[in-house]
């Protein structure tokens, strides 16, 4: 029958620690693991992983994204100490057990006898609760810290969503631009077997077809590099694909009203909380700083002589005062009173810093909502208008097929210009939505034309 152990031993075996020897391959499997499993960062997901290859909206990976970014795991496990630390501050510190006092030579004399105390520490006044205070409001400031990690981490896969848009639809334009190289490249040759073009104006015809071609390269390598970023922030082991719509490029009709987004922001931005929040830790600090500079009873205690003669009445009471006569704790007052300077001065400039950011969020929609106007407005009509001339000037043989190429890489340098503005202001808003901490409202305009 197996013994019970009494508690002294079982304090003893509890306080021993034994440490995992370090292992070459742990981190290795630790990776075949998450790899295997799809496992977030914490080891738990709430949502189903998707198959490999599987075509993620952007609204999918950033829900993906909350539960495997390790960024964001590292954040929600940073604010989940902090709101551990709430109940040690609400914690008192344990009453003693003291046995002392046990004289040698009362034992010798066969009279042995100890004082059995019981010390029970006495909190100043406040202090527990300024303390408790101050770690409430560092939990709150670790729970809004990891809210403005979401929030950043949704405006880079969104604004790296349009970029995947843009250069997908940019791709088409550089085929565009293949052909339209291509078609003056035989052209000129064919001129050349008629004597009627040089040598030269093939080289060059060349050049300009080599050129396009290592553009198209570029945009492929500038695909492939936001697909891994994308896959990278998401967190998966596996590789997936990411599904995105020219159509989430066109403006979104927005009324734009400086001092509602302001309110908005100034509402809503999570480190604006976690500054007031740092700002009320620190005058807690303070708080139980300067409450330790006046006396106070450390402990107060309880103690009984237990003897073979004792008596009922050997009982003894006794208190601890401290008196702060060598160290009036000045150092430390001042300390956290420049923290609490530090820490409003922290307040003051987020807030003016998100103003500012709300100011030039909206600046930007405007600005590059009047350049997506005014390409739709001048140079796309005029671009194709030129488009249709050239195709009636062609038909009616008065216009050169070898000039007409030129038009046709007017028409593609004007759509990839149309695609760069729409982009250009597809990110103000996407930064503007992060500016005020949350999605804005508006409706699209029905599609005019290709993009």
């Amino acid at each position: 029958m197996a013994r019970t152990l009494s508690w002294p031993a079982v304090a003893v075996l509890s306080g021993c620690f034994h440490a995992a020897q370090y292992s070459e391959s742990a981190t290795a499997q630790t990776w075949r693991q998450i790899r295997d499993r799809g496992e977030a960062p914490a080891g738990k997901s709430a949502s189903p992983v998707p198959a490999p290859g599987a075509a993620l909206s952007a609204e999918q990976a950033y829900a993906l994204a909350l539960e495997h970014n390790a960024d964001v795991a590292r954040a929600v496990a940073e604010a989940e100490v902090a709101a551990a630390s709430v109940k040690v501050a609400r914690q008192l510190e344990n009453p003693q057990l003291r046995i002392t006092n046990f004289h040698v030579d009362n034992a010798i004399a066969n009279n042995p006898g100890a004082d059995v105390g019981l010390r029970v520490p006495i909190p100043r006044p406040g202090s527990r609760r300024a303390a408790t205070a101050g770690a409430n409001h560092a939990a709150e400031a670790g729970r809004a810290s990891t809210e403005d990690a979401k929030r950043l981490l949704r405006a880079q896969i969104y604004k790296l969503y349009a970029q995947l848009a843009m250069l997908r639809a940019d791709l088409a334009q550089t085929t565009s631009a293949i052909e339209v190289q291509s078609e003056r490249r035989e052209q000129i040759g064919a001129r050349m077997d008629r004597a009627v073009a040089t040598q030269l104006d093939l080289a060059m015809a060349d050049v300009r077809l080599a050129e396009a071609r290592r553009e198209q390269a570029s945009v492929r390598d500038a695909i492939a590099t936001i697909e891994g970023e994308l896959t990278r922030l998401v967190g998966l082991p596996n590789p997936v694909t990411f599904a995105t719509d020219t159509d989430d490029l066109r403006p979104v009709g927005l009324t734009l009203d400086r001092d509602a987004l302001l309110d908005r922001a100034l509402a809503s931005r999570p480190e604006l909380r976690a500054a007031q929040a740092r700002v009320v830790e620190a005058k807690a600090s303070s708080h139980v700083a300067k409450g330790d500079a006046y006396p106070w009873f450390s402990w107060a205690e309880v103690q009984y002589r237990a003897s073979r003669n004792a008596v009922p009445s050997a009982w003894s009471f006794g208190v601890a005062l401290t008196v702060p006569i060598f160290s009036g704790n000045r150092g430390r007052i001042r300390e956290s009173e420049a923290i609490v300077r530090q820490r409003t001065i922290e307040e003051r400039s987020t807030i003016v810093s998100v103003a500012r950011e709300v100011d030039d969020a909206v600046r930007r929609v405007q600005r590059t909502g009047e350049a997506v106007s005014e390409v739709e407005r001048d140079l796309l009509p005029k671009i194709e208008a030129a488009r249709r001339e050239a195709e009636a000037a062609i038909a009616s043989g008065t216009l050169d097929p070898v000039a007409a190429t030129a038009i046709d890489r007017k028409i593609v340098d004007a759509r990839r210009l149309h695609l760069a503005v729409l982009l250009a202001h597809r990110e103000a808003v996407i930064e503007l939505e992060a500016a005020v901490a949350g999605p804005l409202g508006g409706e699209r305009p029905a599609a005019q034309g290709d993009p």
